[in-house]
């Protein structure tokens, strides 16, 4: 059955909201420490980290910069507009270290606002079939790791619960908000327009980040099998990137 790319595109969002949902309300729920990361969470952890790898290097930003030297620009702005939006992630993750358990609830909700926007910008921007896939199986396994360690710290951090709820659907609502805000601006430009290019470049820099330097479950060991793990997801992202006629 061929599914329009549009449609896709919103059950995967769908998807990856109730992800959110369910992993932070059941951390919520729970309110007991995480235990260290089993074998299995491990390596999906780590699949996930290789596939956002593959989808900034091998698929996002060689079209982003394609598409940008198509409009007449230099596609190498669009290597250096990743660059910014990785260090830019970096830099605000570093914002999550504050003393105070209420105030590091604050600025780690901030933070993760700003990263689940981007990713739903990124998600929004794409329009292969086969790529959505792969995204949304990568982002959930992502997402609900995040979310569950959100809401391990709302747990923790005193709040009053109707403001840890309130982060809570903030936090949910980010995803969408990113890929209605990525298919508006697509859209209300013309084909040649630089803006998707654009929007892609900064698509990649959230997911290189994403495979880089994130990991959400405690005691994830960098050992071999990981490092395999992330080669397998890297592997699997490019091979349909470089094969798959996209």
């Amino acid at each position: 059955m061929n599914i329009p790319g549009s449609e896709l595109l919103l059950g995967a969002t769908a998807g990856l909201v109730l992800v959110s949902t369910v992993a932070a309300s059941l951390s919520l729920v729970l309110r007991r420490s995480m235990r260290r990361a089993s074998p299995v969470g491990q390596l999906a952890d780590s699949v996930a980290a290789g596939v956002f790898l593959g989808i900034g290097l091998v698929h996002m930003l060689p079209e982003a910069a394609h598409g940008f030297a198509d409009a007449g620009g230099d596609g190498r702005l669009m290597f250096l507009v990743a660059g910014v939006t990785l260090l830019f992630l970096r830099a605000i993750d570093r914002l999550g270290g504050a003393e105070s358990a209420r105030l590091q609830a604050l600025i780690v909700t901030g933070v993760l606002v700003v990263h689940t926007v981007l990713t739903g910008f990124a998600l929004g921007a794409e329009d292969a079939h086969g790529a959505i896939v792969m995204m949304f199986a990568a982002l959930a396994i992502h997402k609900a790791a995040e979310a569950f360690a959100f809401g391990r710290l709302l747990s923790r951090s005193a709040l009053p619960a109707w403001l840890a709820g309130l982060l809570l659907i903030v936090f949910v609502g980010a995803l969408p908000l990113g890929v209605i805000a990525a298919l508006t601006i697509a859209s209300a430009m013309s084909p040649g327009s630089i803006a998707v290019p654009l929007i892609l470049a900064v698509g990649a820099g959230t997911f290189l980040h994403f495979g880089l330097n994130h990991s959400h479950l405690l005691g994830l060991d960098d050992d071999w099998r990981t490092l395999g793990a992330r080669i397998a997801g890297f592997v699997l992202m490019a091979a349909f990137a470089l094969f798959a006629g996209h």
